[in-house]
């Protein structure tokens, strides 16, 4: 594997039109010969560009086993304040959560209502993908809505949220049915009306808790 520095270096010489498959190129050397240590390099840089790319390249080859390492720093770009890096990490957190990381999956879920849109869209596609054992008295504590997915959430009060909740209330409601009411045209027909970003993102939404 590469060294940091060297990494580093071919990142600040990229053109941006070359940027999707030199991280393709690096994400292939990481299958190859996994390197926890340099990944965390990567994802504690001051370089956005690399810190997007590694958030990516997590979100490829990291699992519950071998992301122990990146746990930490993944969990702190969550909260980046660039877009393009918040919405690259949710995928790599979301693959390494358990039902202790209470703090990391409230995180994520916030992000259902970030103001940009595809940081939002993605948060979405993984709630969608959400275990309910996810969903811990923890979570609910932070995020009262996160009841909206879980299987024991009444079709009466999704159609309810769906009608009068906010933003936050509304996404959450479209991941529980996504996840437990998607052949419902009723509830479908209704979250579709609410959903106020691209429908081809709607569309395409995992249901029943894979995608389709």
């Amino acid at each position: 594997m590469k060294t940091i520095q060297e990494i580093q270096s071919e990142v600040d010489a990229l053109n941006p039109q070359d940027i999707a498959d030199y991280a393709w190129s690096l994400c292939d050397e990481f299958r190859l010969h996994f390197d926890a240590e340099l990944l965390v390099s990567m994802l504690t840089s001051d370089s956005e560009k690399l810190l997007s790319i590694a958030a990516w390249i997590a979100g490829e080859v990291v699992d519950v086993t071998t992301g122990r390492m990146l746990r930490s720093p993944i969990a702190k770009l969550l909260s980046h304040p660039a877009p393009e890096i918040r919405v690259e990490v949710i995928k790599p957190a979301f693959v390494m959560a358990t039902p202790s990381d209470h703090s990391v999956v409230a995180r994520i879920l916030e992000l259902l209502a970030d103001r940009d849109v595809s940081v939002r869209c993605r948060a979405l596609r993984i709630a969608c993908l959400m275990d309910d054992e996810l969903i811990s008295e923890k979570v609910l504590l932070k995020i009262p809505q996160a009841a909206l997915m879980l299987p024991q959430c009444t079709k009466e009060k999704l159609q309810d949220e769906l009608g009068n909740g906010g933003l936050m209330s509304v996404r959450i409601c479209i991941a529980g049915i996504m996840k437990h009411f998607s052949a419902d045209e009723e509830l479908t027909k209704l979250a579709r009306l609410r959903f106020a970003d691209d429908l081809r993102v709607f569309d395409s939404l995992p249901k029943q808790g894979r995608y389709m």
